[in-house]
């Protein structure tokens, strides 16, 4: 019988030769898995960036939302303020002649600037709050820390002070 490992034909033996073609397949394998683990952190770096971007992006659109919508709310501030000295005009024309022309002129304008989120500060027989009220004078009274006089009506604008009232407030002795 013939040795199967020898060529019939030209008598050659056909045992393979590893010419390090085996040891090439292993380094190319260790060189592939290395480049994919690259690669693969590449890409994780490349989605973390990617994360971060968005993550970015969402909060300066929150960001920017929340400028506009204080734009917004403030945008009348300054026409506001501008009518505080005709609104103190109409209270003291108010104090001297209570006709219901100026009180109903009152109302309209209370009315139209409520819509812009104006308010008048609550202030006679309330408890005194110096964030709303400004003590302009003290009186003896039986309750202590309570507003007994109003002498300039305070306002506010989207829950915001524009102007403080300024107030008596009495004091127990």
């Amino acid at each position: 019988m013939a040795d199967p490992r020898m060529d019939s034909y030209t008598g050659n033996s056909t045992k393979p030769v590893h010419n390090g073609r085996k040891r090439s397949s292993v380094q190319s394998k260790s060189s592939y898995r290395k480049k994919l683990t690259e690669l693969e952190n590449e890409l994780s770096r490349y989605r973390e960036l990617y994360l971060r971007q968005v993550a970015e992006m969402d909060n300066y659109a929150k960001t920017k939302e929340k400028e506009i919508a204080s734009i917004y709310r403030n945008s009348s501030r300054e026409v506001v303020k501008s009518l505080l000295p005709f609104m103190d005009s109409l209270e003291a024309a108010l104090k001297h002649d209570d006709s219901d022309g100026l009180l109903t002129l009152k109302k309209q304008i209370i009315k139209i600037l409520s819509s812009y989120g104006f308010s008048e500060i609550p202030s006679v027989g309330k408890a005194f709050n110096p964030y709303l009220h400004e003590a302009i004078g003290v009186v003896e009274s039986n309750d202590d820390n309570i507003i007994v006089e109003e002498i300039q009506k305070g306002y506010m604008l989207n829950d915001e002070v524009i102007r403080t009232s300024k107030v008596i407030v009495g004091r127990r002795n």
